[in-house]
């Protein structure tokens, strides 16, 4: 008899245990759904709920997320919005493929991108918010891949603004997972395409924790989405299907930028800094006049004044496949006059890196960054038509330097390279050209073959 009661004792202490169990596993669920619930909230939006706020921090996101999957001494214990940051110098969330480019007479209107991690170590809980333009593509499903899963088991919540064109996405593993290392994918997000015009998938409020929770330092690598406007043909070489399309590319920014130096012409052409017209137009050349005054602070008295003109372009050339072949460029100036008392050719050039610098910068005008002829026109050959302006093209006779990001293009005349001093007395040298005036922009054409085309 003693022994059976023993055997019913023991067997009522396994059974509480194992309802204990349960019943704790069923309430640390049921907070990863009031979590799941107000993903993304915080006070004073409609799915605010200050009890899924586990680390009183004011907005639901991973780090309450990660919080619920572990124990509850943890989560008592938890710092309010107070973390330590663990350094990790090489670790990346980046949108793969980096270039997701269509065209016009595609047939396709979906495709899949992917959020992708690299060098990760010790991994417990992820988020990312990624943003386009939800004029141009919509949002229609996103999966959670197998970074963390291959560990053990996960729990992802997300929030999504289909007007605004974001998603917030967490996952964290739960106990008595391991912690994930290495390179893997985090999410699958599928677009449906609304417009054919170039969009950038954003990343921000990225967050990588380890099994204690604590946020580590990573860094980050948006994607791109982009069209190509024309119908475009394939052709095979080398077994490798390659497809040849040319974009037309208005610049993104520009600058103007003009020294004024009384003195000698060398002093003007020597300066190491410039500054921006600012204007509508763009003017190219150089040129020299003695009269006065100019300006009643900076030239007041009656002198010889030398005016040199540079102009800066940058084209945001980034849908540019990395494995792209550029068969050929060509820049469109749209020149609106010229005042060229003598001939002379207008340059490309380029300059060695950080020059020219993106917003411009007044030492960007120092001539000592720059060298080279990547293609040039002469004043003789410029189609003006009767100062209303025309398109004139410059061929690029060296199109290494377009790259698969920002390209610049330097302009410059060939005396201001040469140094040639103009004669004294009113005398000008200017190509003026469309900068900022809508529909005369300067634009790149850039014609490229590449076997990574959607």
């Amino acid at each position: 008899m003693l022994n059976i009661n023993k055997k019913i004792f023991i067997l009522a202490i396994l059974f509480c245990l194992v309802n204990v169990v349960f019943v704790n596993a069923s309430l640390e669920k049921s907070k990863l759904v009031k979590i799941s619930e107000a993903y993304g909230s915080s006070p004073g939006s409609d799915k605010w709920s200050p009890n899924a706020d586990l680390n009183h921090d004011n907005i639901i996101d991973i780090h309450d997320l990660a919080l619920a999957s572990k124990n509850e001494k943890m989560q008592k214990t938890s710092k309010t919005s107070q973390y330590d940051v663990m350094q990790s110098s090489s670790t990346l969330i980046s949108v793969e493929p980096r270039r997701t480019v269509a065209s016009v007479g595609s047939t396709k209107k979906n495709f899949t991108i992917n959020i992708s991690i690299a060098d990760a170590p010790n991994t417990w809980a992820w988020q990312f918010r990624l943003s386009w333009d939800p004029s141009k593509l919509n949002i229609t499903n996103t999966t959670e891949a197998t970074f963390l899963s291959q560990n053990g088991e996960v729990y992802c919540s997300n929030d999504t603004d289909y007007d605004e064109g974001w998603i917030l996405v967490g996952c964290t593993l739960l106990e008595p997972a391991s912690p994930a290392n290495g390179n893997g994918v985090l999410a699958s997000i599928n677009f449906t395409i609304l417009s054919l015009i170039d969009d950038t998938f954003h990343l921000s409020d990225t967050y990588l924790l380890d099994y204690d929770l604590i946020p580590y330092t990573h860094t980050t690598r948006n994607g791109f989405f982009a069209y190509t406007p024309n119908l475009f043909t394939s052709t095979s070489s080398n077994g490798t299907l390659t497809t040849r399309s040319s974009r037309v590319i208005t610049k993104n920014t520009s600058g103007d930028w003009i020294v004024i130096r009384n003195g000698s012409y060398t002093t003007a052409w020597e300066s190491d800094t410039g500054f921006n017209q600012f204007s509508s137009f763009g003017t190219i050349g150089q040129g020299v006049y003695q009269s006065g005054p100019r300006h009643p602070t900076h030239y007041p008295t009656f002198s010889t004044t030398w005016q040199i003109n540079r102009a800066f372009l940058f084209f945001n050339t980034s849908f540019i496949p990395e494995d792209a072949m550029i068969e050929s460029a060509i820049l469109k100036l749209f020149i609106h006059y010229s005042l060229p008392h003598k001939t002379y050719d207008i340059v490309i050039q380029k300059g060695e890196e950080p020059y020219p610098h993106d917003p411009l910068q007044e030492t960007d005008f120092n001539k000592i960054h720059y060298s080279g002829n990547y293609g040039s026109i002469n004043t003789n050959d410029l189609v003006v038509e009767n100062y209303i302006g025309a398109y004139n093209n410059i061929t690029i006779t060296d199109s290494s330097f377009i790259s698969n990001g920002i390209t610049k293009l330097v302009l410059c005349s060939s005396d201001d390279i040469a140094g040639q001093e103009p004669p004294k007395g009113y005398y000008y040298q200017l190509v003026l050209y469309g900068n900022k005036w809508a529909g005369r922009e300067p634009k790149l054409y850039v014609t490229y073959t590449s076997s990574n085309f959607y």
